[in-house]
């Protein structure tokens, strides 16, 4: 019922009608409406009816049995980062479905909250992540994989996700940005030598090895091997090879752990002199020598002086080898032992002297070397000095025993430093207990 027309009116039911006259009372109906919600879980979504959009919750005034179209459209965008998903119908519809109108009534649509996934990487192109983005419910937990690429390695997570392990869980709370965090990939790279504790050059830099380095993958580096080293005295050490066959300076590519060693061929040193540099030399005199090589020395007397033995660094065997066979073991120092050869011919050892002379050189003048012959008559002690015209000594050419007999010395013009004399007179004098005697001579250059 609406109204009441004709002989009657208002809206009162029953209503009363006063006959003063012939009355037509009209009933008037209309059909009967109740008020329809349609709202949504979360509020605020929006809602289609009969094919229009409306925000939720939205209130109709449907007649009784008419019938409506409802759709819950699916994502929908929330906040940023937010999405809304269609779950379900409050009457159990489909997402997009028709109802009829029989009384008042609520319609709510329930959503899933969403939340947006992504990843990245830093620095930029080191790796990847997986999964790359994404959306998922609210509080599900998702895998994330950090992928590194060549030379790289990850490192730890940050933004969205935490902490260094790999794969590692994200709980979707929120909308979150999960990044992998990549640092370059670094090996440890020894340089050493053998034997041990030489010096190796890296980058310019010089280091006592063994040194060990962290060095980041597909760096380069140069490494070296200064030689020779010194060792211990009398010792040092000479480059031979790289263990990677590289040259004695040269440039390596890390490309994992890995230990270069420079290997050393150790050498000694060899040091030959003589007893007096007046009366002869020594072959080799000095050098470097490999561990255990043979070397051969040779005493090389003056003429009227005579090898007598070796001395220092030889074997008690071999003092009297000439030339020596030296086996390099460690430093060696040796010495030649020379001493004055005695002239006394077989007729002359008939015929002894029978009194001290000292006889005129020969040559004379001399240049560079000249003879002193003497005479004793038995074994004494004889010292025989070269002097200059001022009375200065300059050399000391004898100073020992002989036993009787012809004798002779050697002056080869150099005073008792090695120091060749200018050219003059001298005086040569010779002393034993009993005799004393001085000549001059003259030294032409």
């Amino acid at each position: 019922f609406s109204h009441w027309s004709g002989g009657a009116s208002g809206t009162s039911n029953p209503t009363w009608v006063t006959m003063s006259g012939p009355k037509d009372v009209v009933a008037n109906f209309v059909k009967e409406t109740y008020q329809v919600t349609i709202t949504t879980d979360p509020s605020g979504r929006k809602v289609s009816v009969d094919g229009s959009d409306y925000d939720s919750p939205k209130t109709f005034t449907w007649e009784d049995g008419s019938t409506h179209n409802l759709g819950a459209p699916s994502p929908q965008a929330g906040e940023t980062g937010s999405q809304y998903v269609f779950d379900n119908w409050s009457d159990g519809g489909n997402q997009n479905h028709q109802i009829t109108v029989t009384g008042n009534a609520t319609y709510t649509a329930y959503y899933n909250t969403e939340y947006r996934l992504t990843t990245s990487v830093n620095p930029n192109g080191t790796g990847t992540v997986t999964p790359q983005e994404g959306w998922y419910p609210n509080n599900e937990s998702v895998q994330v994989t950090a992928n590194a690429n060549q030379s790289w390695k990850f490192s730890h997570w940050s933004g969205g996700a935490s902490g260094t392990s790999n794969p590692t869980w994200v709980t979707m709370n929120e909308p979150k940005n999960a990044i992998a965090n990549f640092v370059k990939q670094t090996y440890q790279v020894t340089i050493t030598t053998d034997p041990s504790g030489r010096q190796v050059t890296v980058d310019g830099n010089n280091y006592d090895s063994p040194k060990t380095f962290t060095w980041e993958d597909g760096s380069t580096h140069n490494i070296g091997a200064p030689s020779p080293q010194a060792g211990a005295t009398g010792t040092q050490f000479v480059y031979d090879h790289w263990s990677d066959g590289g040259n004695q300076n040269h440039q390596i590519t890390v490309t994992g752990g890995t230990t270069c060693t420079a290997y050393f061929t150790t050498e000694y040193q060899l040091t030959a002199s003589v007893n007096n540099v007046d009366w002869g030399t020594v072959t080799p005199q000095e050098g470097w020598y490999a561990s255990n090589q043979s070397v051969q020395v040779t005493a090389n007397p003056f003429q009227g002086y005579i090898f007598k033995k070796w001395s220092g660094d030889v074997p008690d065997t071999d003092t009297l080898n000439n030339p020596l066979t030296i086996t390099m073991v460690s430093k060696k120092d040796i010495i030649a032992n020379i001493e004055i050869q005695t002239d006394v011919t077989d007729n002359e050892a008939d015929i002894l002297p029978n009194r001290y002379a000292l006889y005129q050189n020969h040559p004379n003048p001399f240049n560079p070397e000249t003879r002193i012959e003497f005479t004793i008559p038995r074994t004494s002690h004889v010292r025989i000095e070269v002097f200059n015209l001022l009375g200065s000594r300059i050399k000391v050419l004898v100073d020992r025993q002989f036993s009787a007999g012809i004798h002779s010395v050697f002056w080869k013009g150099k005073d008792d430093f090695g120091t060749q004399v200018p050219s003059g007179i001298y005086l040569y004098m010779m002393k034993t207990d009993d005799f004393l005697e001085s000549k001059k001579m003259i030294l032409l250059k």
